[in-house]
Parts: structure tokens; C-alpha cells; sequence
């Protein structure tokens, strides 16, 4: 099983070495990025090229999160769709095995990505004489937590519909507008004057929180993660909370996983 599982992590990586669309993607983030950021490199002051460091990590970061969002929906729906999956079913391999090899190939690009950013702004911060920071490798840890999260939503989703539909219900469905939507329902509650209004907008209420608890979060401690993008200085609370995150994205993605697994048993295969 061992030899089988690197076998299929290595022809996932090969295979997203030789998709067209995702080079695609990853030049037009590229030059995006490169459009955005290279004026700002002619800035002199110690001040502006701390901040400018900061930012090309901040914005590299973005980027491989986007790029996540397109690897999860191609990763297993493009075999999926062009039916060579037939070929892993005939060999045999059990199903679960090729799609943990495509959960590991993911995380070994998000790794690899994290540490190329970090690699270069650590050299920036060296060339510009600016200190090192501490709490930059936490982000970079952080970022490829957030990125797996969201690789094993959409992988998920992209097995159950169309990827395009996928990553429309993936953009619409976000935990911070579940929650602001049902804050706005908790207040026309308390301002209802009929007991049928009241109890209406209490159910779409826990509807709402029900939903909201559901959908994924990819950035538990959000609060804590902006004090460190912020300063880029980190102590031992954010560290436990990376730690938490760390047990959050595990427990999310094994969860994903194994009902991707499920409707992946589900499908005909041959």
C-alpha cells in the first residue's frame, strides 16, 4: 500500500507539473503580483522596505491561497470528468489510497510554496539589513493551513457538481456572512411584535448558526494571525493558537476526506 500511495503522490505531482490550465493560473497570478508589487521596490527608506517586505509576503501568500482554490478544483475532478480514474480502479487501487495521495501531493505544494515566500522575504529582510522576525514561519504555517482547508472543501464539492459551480458556491458560502446574516435576523426578532414573526425569524436565526457552524473557517484565530501579520512578532499565545489551527485543519480535512471517500465509492469508476 506504501509503494502504491508514492506512486500516486508522485504522478500527482507530475500531473500538475504538465495541467496547462493551472500554469495558466499560476501566470496570471504571477503577473498580477509582479504588475502590483515591482514599482514598490524603488523605494529607499528602511521604513518603506519593511513594509514592503511585508506586504510581498502578505500578497505571495494570497496567491498561493488562490491557487489552492484552483488545484482543489481540478486536482480530482479533471479524472474524474475525462475518465481516466478507470485506469487507478483497474489496476486495482482502493479508491481512498489515490485520493489521500492527492490530499499529500496538495499538502506538499502548499508546503513548498510556504517556504519559497518565507525564503524570500527572509532574504529581502537580509539585503535590506531590516532584523529577522520570528513570527513570519508561523504565517507561512498558517497559510498552508488555510490553503488545505480550502483544497478539501473544494475537493469535496468539485466530486458533487461541476468545478465552475463549485467555486461559486465556495465563494458564496462563507462563514462570516452566515453569521452576519444571522446577527441582522437575531435583531428583527427582538423588534417583531407577533409571536408567529418572532418564531419564523428564531428558526432562520438557528438556521443560520447551524450553517455558519457547518461551513469551513480558515482562519479559526483570525484575531490573533492580524496581530502578527501586523508586526510580524510572535510569542507563545500565537503559538498555541497555531497549534489549535493545526488540530482544527486536521480534523476538517480527515472529515472531507472521508466523505469525498464515500462519494467516491458512491460513483462508477469503470
Amino acid at each position: 500500500m506504501g509503494r502504491q500511495l508514492l506512486s500516486c503522490v508522485r504522478t500527482n505531482l507530475l500531473f500538475y507539473r504538465r495541467n496547462r490550465l493551472l500554469w495558466l493560473i499560476a501566470v496570471v497570478l504571477a503577473i498580477s503580483f509582479l504588475m502590483t508589487m515591482v514599482p514598490a521596490l524603488f523605494f529607499q527608506s528602511s521604513s518603506q522596505r519593511f513594509e514592503i517586505a511585508k506586504t510581498i509576503f502578505e500578497y505571495l501568500n494570497q496567491f498561493y491561497f488562490l491557487f489552492a482554490a484552483a488545484l482543489g478544483l481540478l486536482s480530482v475532478s479533471s479524472h474524474l470528468r475525462d475518465r481516466s480514474i478507470k485506469m487507478v480502479a483497474t489496476k486495482p487501487l482502493r479508491p481512498e489510497i489515490w485520493l489521500g495521495s492527492h490530499y499529500i501531493a496538495a499538502v506538499i505544494v502548499f508546503t513548498a510554496l510556504a517556504v519559497a515566500n518565507l525564503v524570500l522575504t527572509y532574504c529581502l529582510f537580509v539585503v535590506w539589513s531590516i532584523p529577522l522576525q520570528g513570527g513570519l514561519p508561523l504565517l507561512s504555517a498558517m497559510t498552508v493551513c488555510r490553503c488545505l482547508v480550502l483544497f478539501s472543501f473544494l475537493t469535496f464539492l468539485s466530486m458533487k457538481m461541476h468545478p465552475a459551480l463549485a467555486g461559486v458556491l465556495a465563494l458564496v458560502l462563507q462563514d462570516g456572512t452566515f453569521y452576519q446574516l444571522s446577527l441582522l435576523t437575531a435583531s428583527a426578532e427582538r423588534l417583531a411584535t407577533s409571536g408567529l414573526h418572532t418564531a419564523f425569524l428564531g428558526g432562520v436565526k438557528y438556521g443560520l448558526l447551524i450553517v455558519y457552524k457547518v461551513l469551513p473557517v480558515y482562519s479559526p484565530y483570525q484575531d490573533a494571525f492580524a496581530a502578527v501579520a501586523s508586526s510580524l512578532r510572535a510569542d507563545g499565545s500565537h503559538f498555541a493558537a497555531l497549534a489549535w489551527t493545526l488540530l482544527y485543519t486536521i480534523v476538517f480535512s480527515a472529515l472531507l476526506y472521508l466523505l469525498a471517500a464515500m462519494a467516491l465509492r458512491k460513483r462508477r469508476l469503470i
